[in-house]
């Protein structure tokens, strides 16, 4: 009896000090698992956020400062378009220039001073010749500074397109790791809650069988009490009456009262006997609960195992949950690193971005002033053009004059020799002809 109170006692404080564990256990894990969740995913959603800002804000400035160097770019083409176009002009200037010349050398009328006039437009006209060459110099330059300009534009492209492709790469390994950290704490979350549920039951179970282990114990001392004093009573009453039986057979003798006597003492034999069984029965119905009560201990001994084990179960989560910290802490460092490295490339890019851009305003700044400078020239050499068309003009006047004045004065010597020479004969009339023609 008080082997049993104490196993009893054993039994029911560890089952509660062991809920008790269970449960406060369990409502801490639960907790710095939500907590842990909620600050993982708040960190990770902020920094992705932040991550598509930031490259839909240098999308937009790359794609402002491409817009402002193609402009760019096509102003300089117009510009050099319009140099060569002008170059063109000079050129056709230059080519009727020079077949007037050849043309005005073609004609045997013309005089030294006109010579020395054509000889001056020629120096002039070699001399717009090296102008030329030298503005076409000037262009080729300018068309191979815009070529450059145009292949670092599409560097710059290109390395804009691997920046947004890495971070593309970067973005999505950051979403598959943070989908899967998020599946494992969900798998893990499931599993504790499912560990949870399975020990809720076990302690249920426990429970009732503690219930039950106390009832039967209550019944038990109760029915060994009530046996013990009934099997006292009934001892001492069947000892008397064996003893009884006993007195009377040793002084009976053969008669018919004396066989009346040992029948009636025969049939209370059989009722003794009877009495006998029944408590037989009652003895074996009392071990038949003695055996379940040992059944219920070793099924409690088995409930205390499966604790036992959901304990080490528990602990073996909680090491997976540290774990998973650990890891998730480690994920956030390389995140982090990550970002620091995304903000260190990304300020390398906008310096490079800066030089460039600095680079190209310098060089546009100096193809203007090239272009200006060419303009003027180009300016000049229209105006030396005009003059020297000018001068042409003035050359091909004064030798119109000097050829129809050399005109003018050959038909007045004619008429001046017709006058004075006097009329010849017939057989002389052929001779002033032949003078005149010697003339």
């Amino acid at each position: 009896m008080t082997l049993l109170q104490w196993v009893y006692a054993g039994i029911f404080t560890l089952g509660m000090g062991e809920i008790i564990a269970l449960i406060a256990a369990s409502c801490i894990a639960g907790y710095l698992l939500k907590l842990l969740f909620d600050t993982f995913f708040k960190k990770d959603e902020n920094s992705t956020e932040f991550l598509e800002l930031e490259l839909e804000g240098l999308q937009e400035k790359f794609n402002a400062l491409m817009v402002q160097k193609q402009e760019e770019v096509k102003s300089l083409k117009e510009e050099i378009k319009a140099a060569e176009q002008k170059n063109f002009d000079l050129q056709v200037e230059y080519a009727k220039a020079l077949q007037h010349i050849e043309t005005i050398k073609n004609n045997g009328s013309v005089t030294d001073e006109s010579l020395a006039s054509v000889s001056l437009g020629a120096d002039l006209l070699e001399s717009l010749k090296e102008r030329v060459a030298q503005q076409e110099q000037a262009t080729a330059r300018l068309q191979q500074q815009l070529e450059q300009k145009e292949a670092e534009y599409l560097q710059l492209i290109k390395e804009r397109d691997h920046t947004i492709s890495d971070l593309t790469i970067y973005k999505t390994n950051t979403e598959q790791a943070r989908r899967e950290l998020e599946a494992n704490l969900t798998q893990l979350q499931q599993q504790l809650e499912a560990k949870e549920n399975l020990l809720q039951e076990r302690e249920n179970v426990l429970h009732e069988m503690d219930e039950q282990l106390k009832t039967a114990t209550q019944q038990l001392e109760e029915n060994r009490h009530a046996n013990d004093h009934e099997s006292a009573a009934e001892n001492a009453k069947l000892k008397a009456e064996i003893e009884q039986l006993h007195h009377k057979l040793n002084m009976a003798q053969p008669s018919v009262t004396e066989k009346a006597t040992i029948e009636a003492i025969r049939t209370e034999a059989g009722q003794v006997s009877a009495v006998m069984e029944h408590f037989k029965h009652y003895l074996a119905d009392t071990m038949h609960k003695t055996t379940e009560l040992e059944h219920l201990l070793d099924k409690n001994e088995k409930l205390n195992l499966v604790i036992d084990q959901l304990l080490d179960e528990k602990q073996h989560l909680q090491q997976e949950l540290l774990n998973t910290d650990h890891k998730m802490q480690t994920l956030q460092q390389q995140i982090e690193e990550q970002n620091a490295a995304h903000d260190k490339k990304t300020q390398q890019l906008q310096q490079q971005l800066s030089v460039v851009q600095d680079g190209l305003n310098a060089t546009i700044h100096q193809l203007r002033e090239e272009l200006h400078h060419s303009a003027l020239l180009t300016q000049t050499l229209e105006t030396e053009k005009r003059q020297l068309a000018d001068q042409l003009l003035q050359i091909q006047q004064q030798a119109d004059e000097k050829e129809q004045f050399m005109l003018q004065m050959i038909e007045t010597l004619k008429e001046f020799e017709m006058r004075i020479m006097p009329a010849p004969k017939e057989n002389k009339a052929h001779a002033p002809v032949l003078q005149e023609e010697n003339i």
